[in-house]
């Protein structure tokens, strides 16, 4: 409760304060309540018409500590732009256009294959 000053008036500023204060708060309440997000994703283009390809193991990846086949695997699904197919199973893994037998690999569903190998 405020106390009367000595001119018998009542602290008028500190009241005006207080019902600034209660309405700030009323208000953030009300707009709190009514604060939401929301996230949608579509995925047009390139991601809706990917290319699928296979990312054979590449000869002497062995050796490495990291295997590159997989470095490329990741940075093409990553781009969006192509759907990787599998490509294991094969026996000997091809490195050389020559060696591909492109109905086996047409027969897997994939419209291309990264070939390669490694060389220090």
């Amino acid at each position: 409760m405020h106390q009367p000053q000595a001119n018998g008036r009542r602290d008028t500023a500190a009241e005006k304060t207080m019902t600034l204060r209660k309405l700030i708060f009323a208000l953030l309440l009300l707009f709190a309540g009514s604060a939401q997000a929301q996230l949608s994703i579509e995925i047009t283009g390139a991601g809706a018409n990917q290319i699928p390809v296979a990312v054979s193991r590449f000869a002497g990846e062995d050796a490495l500590a990291q295997s590159i086949s997989d470095v490329i695997e990741g940075d093409l699904q990553r781009s969006g732009r192509f759907r990787m197919q599998y490509a294991g199973g094969i026996s000997p893994v091809p490195t050389d256009p020559s060696q591909v037998n492109f109905t086996e690999w047409r027969n897997r569903s994939a419209d291309a294959l990264v070939i390669g190998n490694i060389q220090r």
